[in-house]
């Protein structure tokens, strides 16, 4: 089993099957993994419109540019399934900054746009908390399947 989670929107595609191609055992399965925000939730969306605001490059790399038909490309036909589940992530203040600060697309440390998007995320985490902590919703999507080969 070849696993990839909150990684697989970086990989250069044609590298990738070559190299999952050389480790995978025959009959073997890929998995791919990832979360992806609710924009059902005021708070996602609202985070979602702060990200597009100042994080530069936010909307080339999110998961969400991927499309199913480019994610069963990497897929035997008809073996590819996917799954959706529920899933959130509980942040005081601080794991809220450091969660946003640990993605690639967060503007630069102590840039302007650093410091509006992180003024942006104290007022959304005071309206949004509950007891100080933040409940994010976002879907787990996985999508498993024989590798094509």
């Amino acid at each position: 089993l070849i696993v990839a989670a909150q990684s697989f929107h970086w990989f250069n595609n044609d590298a990738t099957k070559q190299e999952f191609r050389r480790i995978l055992k025959t009959n073997g399965y890929l998995a791919l993994i990832w979360n992806q925000a609710d924009l059902t939730d005021n708070f996602q969306l609202q985070l979602d419109q702060a990200l597009q605001t100042f994080a530069v490059d936010y909307n080339q790399v999110k998961h969400s540019n991927l499309s199913v038909v480019e994610i069963s490309h990497f897929f035997q036909a008809n073996t590819m399934k996917e799954y959706c589940f529920d899933n959130s992530q509980s942040y005081d203040l601080i794991g809220l900054l450091g969660r946003i600060e640990s993605c690639s697309y967060c503007p630069q440390y102590q840039s302007i746009a650093h410091l509006q998007l992180t003024t942006v995320l104290e007022e959304l985490f005071y309206e949004y908390a509950n007891n100080n902590l933040l409940n994010i919703k976002q879907t787990c999507k996985l999508y498993i399947g024989r590798l094509n080969v």
